[in-house]
């Protein structure tokens, strides 16, 4: 079998596991409080680290559960911080801060959004492909890939599935990665129009400033940090810590995905060899370039961020006309 057929076929096995997931069924009850902080990402976007940042920030500000008033002996962070797709399968629905913390995958489409407040936070289309696989692959198939010519074909076919939405380039079977639709339409779907209680976030400046960050979630929600405490929030939501913490990775079974009994990594140290050594090919990078013009108006990733972070001060007319 040639390099190209097998990793068509591990990526035939990984849509498999993944279609075999429990169905995404928590939305049907929830019941949403006004002050209830949603993060909502696309997956591999900082999810865990916003849950993270957010959790933290409750804590400093009043609002820690009884069992952790110093936010630090929760056992994972999904026990304070919830998945509302999944949580009803794993008794995980009742969030135990104050105001309640979930996160979501889910599209805004999905959600009244007048009853609670949102935290989204969007990342480079480009960095999915590798983060995706750095995180799913080996886990759920058991499959340490050290082939670096595999390597490739495994990334470039993953860009057309999950990334382009084309179909799989063997045609043999249909691909499970895009449950949450496609980046484009996920994002455009938080996005626009601008909303008063959605506070939007785009990973880049999440870690190049987490502090900083951190004084917005504050704010987003009505409460403000001390310099102290924001240099708390920033030390407990350092990347190398969080990666040697086993609050940070999960028995999928037990608060995740039910898809067995693989642990799944929430946060990767910072330098690592995995798919992150490769990039896209230029053919896909013009791809994604064309999907945002179509998407949002604008040339590429960098000028959506652009867009989105010079509109506080700018009324929804202001927008391009096309995204609305």
């Amino acid at each position: 079998m040639d390099k190209k057929s097998q990793a068509n076929a591990l990526l035939d096995r990984l849509s498999r596991v993944l279609e075999g997931m429990v169905k995404p069924t928590g939305l049907r009850h929830y019941r949403p409080e006004p002050t209830d902080l949603i993060i909502a990402t696309y997956p591999k976007a900082g999810t865990t680290l916003l849950q993270n940042l957010t959790y933290q920030v409750v804590v400093a500000t009043g609002g820690a559960p009884p069992f952790d008033p110093d936010g630090l002996a929760f056992e994972d962070i999904n026990q304070v911080a919830p998945w509302l797709d999944f949580g009803p399968e794993f008794g995980v629905m009742e969030a135990p801060t104050n105001p309640r913390i979930f996160k979501t995958h889910s599209c805004a489409d999905q959600f009244n959004l007048d009853k609670s407040r949102y935290i989204v936070c969007v990342r480079d289309p480009l960095k999915y492909p590798a983060s995706f696989l750095d995180f799913l692959l080996e886990p759920l198939l058991g499959e340490n890939v050290t082939d670096d010519e595999l390597k490739r074909e495994i990334f470039d076919e993953l860009v057309s599935r999950y990334l382009l939405g084309l179909p799989p380039s063997n045609a043999s079977s249909e691909t499970a990665f895009r449950r949450y639709g496609l980046w484009f339409d996920h994002v455009k779907n938080w996005l626009f129009p601008s909303r008063r209680n959605v506070l939007v976030l785009f990973y880049e400046d999440v870690v190049a400033d987490v502090g900083a960050t951190a004084r917005r979630v504050a704010g987003f929600m009505g409460r403000s940090l001390s310099d102290e405490a924001v240099q708390t929030v920033a030390q407990r939501c350092d990347r190398q810590t969080m990666a040697a913490d086993s609050k940070f990775r999960s028995q999928s079974t037990r608060y995740g995905l039910g898809i067995g009994n693989a642990e799944l990594v929430y946060c990767f140290p910072e330098k690592r060899k995995g798919f992150t050594e490769f990039s896209l090919r230029d053919k896909h990078v013009e791809a994604v370039h064309m999907k945002i013009q179509e998407t949002f108006g604008v040339s590429d990733y960098q000028a959506l961020r652009e867009l989105v972070n010079g509109r506080e001060d700018a009324s929804a007319d202001a927008l391009p006309t096309d995204i609305l």
